[in-house]
């Protein structure tokens, strides 16, 4: 999924509740330097490090910036949550094509309900026979979620798709090849990819991925 416009923006409108702007660079940059893929906990190491900077009580606990940050992503009766504007990376037809051909899983750093309104959201389910889910194994950059999946899809060789540099990391250290993505949103779009083959990518692919067809 491409989560500039929801789970980076819960980041960026978070953290201004603590008087603290964030930007794009800024979520880019601690994402790049790994074990970043809990967004919650990434909104409030940002926001410390600014009131550090700038001298200040650093004021930002887990708890009530996840309640915060939660807030902002599902929603509320009165506001839509930003968890709507999500949007796929790869298209349905691509997805359906290598589901028939390959088993298929997901090893997310989201919590299950969310993984699977994604899914729903999208109409994707059929698509993947196992979903690791965040709590049910060792979050990426940790290879654990991915050999797990490999061990429930029953498969020894596998590829990695993934947008961030975690996603890589956790590839390699799995033993299994790894492709990167760049979300279309990405500001610098040359650097992003660059971050991503630094982490072990054996290749980038394009908005689309349609060089899967031709690489798998």
């Amino acid at each position: 999924a491409d989560v500039t416009l929801s789970q980076h923006a819960a980041i960026i409108q978070t953290a201004k509740l603590y008087d603290v702007d964030i930007t794009e660079e800024d979520i880019g940059r601690v994402k790049a330097a790994g074990n970043a893929n809990n967004d919650w906990q990434v909104t409030v190491d940002l926001v410390n490090a600014v009131q550090r900077a700038k001298g200040q009580p650093e004021t930002a606990k887990l708890d009530q910036v996840t309640k915060e940050w939660e807030e902002l992503y599902q929603g509320t009766e009165a506001k839509l949550g930003l968890w709507e504007a999500e949007t796929l990376l790869v298209h349905r037809p691509l997805l359906a094509q290598l589901s028939a051909k390959y088993p298929v899983g997901i090893v997310t750093g989201r919590p299950r309900g969310d993984a699977e309104r994604f899914l729903k959201q999208h109409n994707i389910g059929a698509f993947f026979r196992i979903a690791v889910c965040l709590g049910e194994a060792a979050s990426k950059p940790a290879p654990d979620g991915i050999k797990l999946c490999m061990e429930t899809l029953g498969v020894t060789k596998a590829v990695l798709i993934g947008d961030t540099p975690d996603d890589i990391r956790a590839g390699c250290s799995a033993g299994i090849s790894a492709l990167g993505v760049v979300a279309p949103t990405e500001v610098d779009k040359v650097a992003a990819a660059k971050v991503l083959t630094d982490c072990g990518a054996t290749q980038v692919l394009s908005e689309g991925l349609h060089e899967l067809v031709h690489l798998l």
